[in-house]
Protein backbone atom coordinates (compact mmCIF):
# COMPACT_ATOMS: atom_id res chain seq x y z
CA UNK A 1 0.00 0.00 0.00
CA UNK A 2 1.35 3.20 -1.08
CA UNK A 3 1.48 6.04 0.98
CA UNK A 4 1.44 9.62 -0.24
CA UNK A 5 4.05 12.35 0.38
CA UNK A 6 1.50 14.42 2.44
CA UNK A 7 -0.39 11.80 3.91
CA UNK A 8 3.58 10.81 5.83
CA UNK A 9 3.95 14.63 6.63
CA UNK A 10 1.13 14.63 8.47
CA UNK A 11 1.49 11.84 9.97
CA UNK A 12 4.51 12.32 10.97
CA UNK A 13 4.25 15.70 12.03
CA UNK A 14 0.92 14.83 14.39
CA UNK A 15 2.87 11.67 16.11
CA UNK A 16 6.41 13.43 16.65
CA UNK A 17 4.30 16.33 18.17
CA UNK A 18 1.94 13.56 20.59
CA UNK A 19 5.62 11.65 21.37
CA UNK A 20 7.57 15.15 22.17
CA UNK A 21 4.19 16.27 23.88
CA UNK A 22 3.81 13.60 26.20
CA UNK A 23 7.79 13.65 26.95
CA UNK A 24 7.25 17.01 28.06
CA UNK A 25 4.14 16.88 30.05
CA UNK A 26 5.43 13.71 31.86
CA UNK A 27 8.19 15.13 33.07
CA UNK A 28 8.37 17.22 36.24
CA UNK A 29 11.11 20.24 36.27
CA UNK A 30 11.79 21.17 40.08
CA UNK A 31 14.76 22.11 42.07
CA UNK A 32 16.97 22.13 38.99
CA UNK A 33 16.63 18.60 38.24
CA UNK A 34 13.87 16.31 36.41
CA UNK A 35 11.78 13.21 37.55
CA UNK A 36 9.98 11.63 34.35
CA UNK A 37 6.64 9.55 35.12
CA UNK A 38 7.23 6.55 32.86
CA UNK A 39 4.14 4.31 32.71
CA UNK A 40 2.99 8.07 31.30
CA UNK A 41 5.84 8.00 29.16
CA UNK A 42 5.20 4.35 27.50
CA UNK A 43 1.78 5.34 27.09
CA UNK A 44 2.66 8.01 25.09
CA UNK A 45 4.86 6.24 23.15
CA UNK A 46 1.89 3.52 22.66
CA UNK A 47 -0.41 6.12 21.65
CA UNK A 48 1.97 8.17 19.42
CA UNK A 49 2.90 4.88 17.80
CA UNK A 50 -0.35 3.63 17.16
CA UNK A 51 -1.91 7.01 16.08
CA UNK A 52 0.62 6.75 12.99
CA UNK A 53 1.58 3.33 12.39
CA UNK A 54 -1.02 2.75 9.23
CA UNK A 55 -0.39 6.39 8.05
CA UNK A 56 3.44 6.41 7.95
CA UNK A 57 4.70 3.58 9.67
CA UNK A 58 5.30 5.22 12.78
CA UNK A 59 9.30 6.65 12.80
CA UNK A 60 8.60 9.38 14.59
CA UNK A 61 12.50 9.52 15.32
CA UNK A 62 15.17 10.69 12.33
CA UNK A 63 17.35 7.68 13.72
CA UNK A 64 14.20 5.08 12.90
CA UNK A 65 13.68 6.91 9.67
CA UNK A 66 17.14 5.86 8.92
CA UNK A 67 17.11 2.61 10.41
CA UNK A 68 14.22 1.84 8.12
CA UNK A 69 16.25 3.77 4.90
CA UNK A 70 18.97 1.65 5.32
CA UNK A 71 17.24 -1.35 5.70
CA UNK A 72 15.32 -0.64 2.40
CA UNK A 73 17.89 0.10 0.68
CA UNK A 74 20.30 -2.86 2.32
CA UNK A 75 17.00 -5.38 1.25
CA UNK A 76 16.39 -3.66 -2.09
CA UNK A 77 20.48 -4.62 -2.72
CA UNK A 78 20.73 -1.10 -5.45
CA UNK A 79 21.89 1.85 -4.07
CA UNK A 80 19.92 3.57 -7.06
CA UNK A 81 16.51 2.86 -5.16
CA UNK A 82 17.44 4.93 -2.46
CA UNK A 83 14.93 7.35 -2.12
CA UNK A 84 15.96 10.19 -0.31
CA UNK A 85 13.64 12.64 -0.51
CA UNK A 86 11.42 10.41 1.39
CA UNK A 87 13.78 10.94 4.18
CA UNK A 88 13.45 14.66 4.09
CA UNK A 89 9.89 14.54 4.31
CA UNK A 90 10.04 12.02 7.47
CA UNK A 91 12.88 14.60 9.16
CA UNK A 92 11.28 17.27 8.05
CA UNK A 93 7.66 16.57 9.44
CA UNK A 94 9.54 15.28 12.59
CA UNK A 95 11.14 18.46 13.25
CA UNK A 96 8.67 20.23 12.82
CA UNK A 97 5.95 18.06 14.61
CA UNK A 98 8.74 18.60 18.20
CA UNK A 99 9.48 21.97 17.41
CA UNK A 100 5.53 22.29 17.70
CA UNK A 101 5.33 20.35 21.06
CA UNK A 102 8.50 21.97 22.56
CA UNK A 103 7.08 25.83 22.04
CA UNK A 104 3.70 24.75 23.07
CA UNK A 105 5.18 23.11 26.11
CA UNK A 106 7.27 26.42 26.81
CA UNK A 107 4.07 28.72 26.32
CA UNK A 108 2.11 25.83 29.11
CA UNK A 109 4.99 26.08 31.68
CA UNK A 110 4.94 29.85 31.04
CA UNK A 111 8.95 29.59 30.79
CA UNK A 112 9.46 27.24 33.87
CA UNK A 113 11.43 24.89 31.88
CA UNK A 114 15.30 25.91 32.45
CA UNK A 115 18.09 23.71 30.63
CA UNK A 116 20.77 23.24 32.87
CA UNK A 117 23.07 20.09 33.77
CA UNK A 118 22.20 19.21 37.74
CA UNK A 119 26.22 19.05 39.18
CA UNK A 120 24.15 15.82 41.22
CA UNK A 121 23.66 13.95 38.49
CA UNK A 122 25.76 10.49 36.93
CA UNK A 123 26.44 10.80 33.46
CA UNK A 124 26.65 7.29 33.07
CA UNK A 125 22.76 7.07 34.23
CA UNK A 126 21.51 9.03 32.20
CA UNK A 127 23.11 7.17 29.48
CA UNK A 128 22.25 4.10 30.61
CA UNK A 129 18.05 5.49 30.72
CA UNK A 130 18.56 7.67 27.25
CA UNK A 131 19.34 3.80 26.06
CA UNK A 132 17.47 2.02 27.77
CA UNK A 133 14.70 4.33 26.60
CA UNK A 134 15.30 4.11 22.97
CA UNK A 135 15.47 0.40 22.78
CA UNK A 136 12.13 0.04 24.47
CA UNK A 137 10.78 3.01 21.70
CA UNK A 138 11.88 1.25 18.85
CA UNK A 139 10.79 -1.99 19.87
CA UNK A 140 7.05 -0.80 20.15
CA UNK A 141 7.60 0.76 17.08
CA UNK A 142 8.77 -2.62 15.24
CA UNK A 143 6.06 -4.46 17.37
CA UNK A 144 3.10 -2.42 16.16
CA UNK A 145 4.59 -2.04 12.95
CA UNK A 146 5.81 -5.76 12.04
CA UNK A 147 3.35 -6.04 9.02
CA UNK A 148 4.59 -3.16 7.38
CA UNK A 149 8.38 -3.89 7.68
Amino acid sequence: MSVSPFNIFVGETIGTFFLTSSIIYMTNFENGGQATNILGLIVGFFIAVNITRKISGANLNPAVTLLFFFKDNEKNNNKNSCDYTRVLIYMGAQFLGAFFAVLLGLLLYNNLIVLSINQNSNPFSAFTMEYLGSCLFYLIILVQCKHLY
